[in-house]
């Protein structure tokens, strides 16, 4: 975890394990951690070498993180991961096919299995969090390889690699939606 104005290393996270699930395409170890609305929670997600994903919830305690919650759920892999509440995520996994499966996972350690449909509200998946690459302003955050790698901010419509979407309002970069 870096603060983006001083580029200072705040928190450094590894995965639990090194092994991958033998049925997982790649060989390599799915991790993501995502922060809350508010920046006082973390969900941490990885890949297990038992092929489940593991899912923790961690509160921030002054310069540290501490693991307030755990659950899991069955796949080898996973793909939408966003925060919905500040108190819960939406997850889909992998087993044959990705986005299989919608689990609504609370911070109590509760996993609810959502239906998905066709038409599936997309902001309910973009954006992560407030504090992922793209904040409800529609500013990115990327690393800019003419510019020695820095850490640079922009806006995503000024950006082609970004901005592929077409029409895109303002609103479809606000974090979360009322669907659960």
């Amino acid at each position: 975890m870096v603060d983006i104005n001083s580029g200072k290393i705040l928190s450094e996270f590894k995965p639990s394990s090194s092994k991958v699930c033998s049925d997982k395409l790649g060989n390599f170890q799915s991790i993501r951690i995502v922060p809350s609305f508010d920046g006082n929670k973390l969900v941490i997600v990885e890949t297990t070498p038992e092929c489940e994903i593991l899912i923790s919830f961690q509160q921030r305690n002054v310069n540290t993180w501490s693991v307030t919650a755990s659950t899991r759920i069955p796949g080898d892999d996973f793909d939408y991961l966003t925060w919905v509440t500040n108190d819960s995520i939406l997850i889909s996994n992998c087993i044959e096919t990705c986005s299989e499966n919608f689990y609504l996972i609370s911070s109590n350690s509760s996993a609810e299995l959502v239906p998905s449909a066709v038409d599936f509200y997309e902001p309910c998946t973009f954006v992560s969090s407030s504090s992922s690459f793209v904040n409800r302003e529609g500013i990115v955050l990327y690393v800019d390889s003419e510019n020695n790698n820095k850490l640079m901010k922009k806006s995503v419509y000024d950006l082609d690699d970004y901005y592929y979407y077409g029409e895109i309002s303002e609103e479809y970069y606000l974090p979360g939606c009322n669907q659960f």
